[in-house]
């Protein structure tokens, strides 16, 4: 009966640790996750990224108009240069934005769904990307939705790039108050060293001259004192 129950209480205990160490590596796994999208090199990549999807297009809106002009001038030369210039640039607008919506589903999954939607502006940012690609997939050939959708998603896309900025400025704010906490509490122990330093060598001394003292009372001849060297530390740095 002892070797049964030695047996059970073995093969119970297998498989929680090996569980317990593949959700510990699911947990290291998303945290360092989450701390690449926190970081400022890929906040400054989104940022790149946005200003690239409106430069993009701002060229198709350009090429748009330039090639309603050479229809109404009727120069099918010119007209057909610039429909593949919009052409390209809204593939690759559209490109950006499945970039951007692949971001939103690794977001998701770092920081898990209900915490991703406690961030109403993580929230607005999906809607924004999810919003334009809509757009760019479905009414690109509507030429009034086009000049109407295309200045909205234009100023919100803005918006998004500020934020971003906002963002990266608070983040090295943050730290720098960090750093600079950090070099205070630093100064701080050093200067309760220093002052318990100099109450120990005070003590000393004050030890070394009883103990003179004491030597020349019983006319015990004591070697010669070295002056310790005279140091200034100033307890205002």
């Amino acid at each position: 009966m002892s070797i049964t129950s030695v047996d059970l209480t073995d093969v119970s205990r297998g498989p929680p640790s090996e569980a317990a160490t593949d959700l510990k590596k699911h947990e290291n796994g998303r945290e360092r996750l989450r701390r690449l999208l926190h970081s400022q090199r890929f906040q400054l990549i989104v940022c790149v990224l946005i200003i690239l999807d409106i430069i993009f297009i701002i060229v198709e809106l350009l090429a748009e108009m330039k090639f309603l002009e050479t229809n109404i001038l009727e120069l099918p030369e010119h007209s057909l240069s610039e429909s593949q210039w919009a052409h390209w640039a809204r593939r690759l607008s559209i490109t950006v934005l499945f970039i951007f919506l692949i971001e939103i589903f690794v977001k998701v999954y770092a920081f898990g769904c209900i915490d991703f939607f406690k961030h109403k502006l993580e929230v607005f940012d999906a809607f924004i990307v999810v919003t334009s690609l809509i757009f760019d997939l479905t009414f690109h050939r509507t030429e009034s939705a086009a000049s109407i959708g295309s200045g909205l998603i234009i100023t919100l896309r803005l918006w998004r790039v500020g934020r971003l900025l906002n963002g990266i400025v608070l983040t090295v704010k943050m730290q720098a108050e960090r750093q600079l906490e950090k070099e205070i509490q630093l100064r701080e122990d050093l200067k309760q060293k220093m002052m318990t330093q100099r109450d120990y060598c005070n003590a000393l001394e004050q030890d070394n001259k009883y103990l003179r003292q004491l030597l020349a009372e019983n006319r015990i001849r004591a070697p010669l004192p070295v002056d310790p060297p005279h140091l200034e530390i100033p307890l205002n740095f």
